[in-house]
């Protein structure tokens, strides 16, 4: 949001910011969450929660962002026999799950 406003607006509308824990850049977890699920540590397979998380609009809000200075742009969040994932790749690492 910040970023699409102009100095004057934020000059006039921000007096601070304070960013806590935030993952502004996105989350590498979101990766395995979207491959295989992620039941974040509850005892149940993370297989049974793959789709419904897969359907949660902030995973994908979450998902590591492909913008210029993001430090996910060349590192390869998925590593698979077949294919490594950057961020770059994020589009046929979707398909290749099928999401």
């Amino acid at each position: 949001f910040l970023r699409r406003q102009t100095a004057a607006w934020k000059a006039r509308h921000v007096a601070r910011w304070v960013a806590i824990s935030t993952p502004l850049g996105g989350s590498a977890q979101l990766a395995r969450l979207f491959a295989t699920g992620d039941s974040e540590g509850l005892p149940v397979s993370p297989s049974l929660v793959r789709d419904e998380q897969r359907s949660y609009e902030s995973n994908h809000w979450l998902y590591p962002a492909a913008y210029a200075g993001s430090p996910w742009l060349n590192f390869p969040l998925v590593r698979t026999d077949a294919a490594n994932y950057t961020v770059a790749d994020t589009a046929a690492f979707l398909q290749a799950l099928r999401v």
